[in-house]
């Protein structure tokens, strides 16, 4: 990495500590992109070269997680410590929601961009940011259930894709409120809703077939 390269990603990160700080300070509402600039000591332009909103900064610091949440886990590493779909799937929430606890923050704000439709359809890069995601994740479920002998039809696979980041995004939700102990409502929600999916209780247009 040249120079000028060292430079940009040091600003970069500079403008994340920055905004990560004053966010968790004051509130991201309560945070102006010229707080975030005068706070990192940088001109207006300069943000500008990197970000355009405050959202977009949202989704950097979302990108710095990610590979915590997909590149920890295997589906082999996730059988030695469950027996079925459900529990392997679970097992993947119970990771992800250890490593938000330490971004709450974050993943509050995360979760107010993804759940508004006007905000997202109006920005080509969250759109392609949260499809990313929703892949990513997508992959992970399917070869565990092909692996345990639930072969989707591929026809369906955008409808099932779609279907599971739902229940992501709701479960992140639940998580996000729940104030039972070791958030165990959240993951009653979650068995249920995979239990109720996996064994058939579903509309048929995104049936599974079981060999």
């Amino acid at each position: 990495m040249g120079l000028r390269e060292q430079n940009k990603l040091k600003t970069k990160k500079k403008i994340l500590a920055v905004s990560t700080a004053l966010f968790v300070k004051n509130g991201f509402e309560n945070v102006g992109i010229r707080d975030i600039v005068s706070k990192s000591s940088i001109s207006i332009g300069t943000y500008y070269n990197y970000f355009t909103t405050k959202e977009d900064i949202v989704f950097a610091l979302i990108d710095e997680i990610v590979p915590d949440l997909f590149n920890k886990w295997s589906s082999e590493n996730m059988e030695k410590q469950a027996s079925d779909v459900t529990g392997i799937i679970t097992l993947v929430f119970k990771l992800h929601f250890d490593i938000f606890s330490k971004k709450i923050f974050i993943v509050k704000e995360f979760f107010n961009i993804v759940t508004n439709p006007n905000l997202v359809m109006k920005n080509s890069l969250y759109k392609d940011k949260i499809s990313e995601y929703k892949t990513i994740f997508w992959n992970f479920v399917l070869e565990v259930l092909i692996k345990n002998n639930i072969n989707p039809n591929p026809h369906n696979y955008e409808n099932l894709k779609s279907f599971f980041w739902a229940i992501y995004i709701t479960s992140v939700y639940y998580w996000i409120q729940d104030t039972s102990p070791k958030k165990q409502n959240t993951f009653a929600y979650l068995k249920t809703t995979l239990d109720t999916f996996l064994y058939g209780v579903t509309d048929s247009c995104i049936s599974l077939n079981r060999n």
